[in-house]
């Protein structure tokens, strides 16, 4: 094997965290492998993430963990914190996207914020694009009809947007962001 690729979606993503902790704590920790991860939820606690990020891999940005994060994304912000002392943090670097779906109308509309096809389709446009970021307000998703609206990350709406249930751009009541997470958050500029 020459490269193992720790990979997964949302509840998979998740579980992709638990599994590359206990393969760099495990003997096979040589193994030459990487975590790209997509709309995961936070895995544990502040002591988790410590015991994760000091890993000789996770120091080193070129075999970082990175989270493939939609700003719109309710899930990539859970579990809230609710319960006092209870709070979960983030491990590893947040590769930060923005899009959502042009149809606000259905019930579901909120899911596709979510999808991983979604995610796929704005990575490959991000990935082709000048500048790693994809901006197409006319976004189309050829494997399942979608269209979407894909803009330019910004950071300090990460999680504050979880409240938001009306069309992006019209101010809505948000909720912050977790403290202390995500200070690794990246956001791709056009040109750079």
């Amino acid at each position: 094997m020459h490269r193992l690729l720790i990979t997964g979606h949302s509840l998979g993503a998740a579980l992709c965290e638990l599994f590359t902790l206990d393969l760099a704590l495990s003997a096979y920790r040589d193994i030459a492998y990487s975590n790209y991860n997509y709309a995961g939820p936070a895995v544990g606690n502040p002591a988790f993430a410590e015991l994760y990020d000091s890993q000789p891999r996770e120091k080193d940005p070129a075999t970082q963990t990175l989270r493939i994060q939609n700003t719109y994304d309710r899930v990539p912000c859970s579990p809230p914190d609710i319960i006092p002392g209870c709070v979960y943090q983030h491990v590893g670097a947040a590769y930060l996207i923005a899009f959502y779906n042009t149809d606000w109308v259905t019930p579901y509309a909120l899911l596709y914020n979510h999808q991983a096809l979604n995610y796929q389709a704005v990575l490959a446009c991000a990935f082709t694009s000048q500048g790693g970021v994809c901006l197409n307000d006319n976004l189309p998703v050829p494997s399942d009809g979608e269209t979407l609206v894909s803009l330019q990350p910004d950071p300090l709406t990460l999680c504050s947007l979880l409240l938001q249930t009306q069309t992006p751009g019209i101010p809505a009541a948000v909720s912050p962001g977790r403290p202390g997470n995500d200070s690794s958050a990246v956001a791709p500029s056009p040109g750079h």
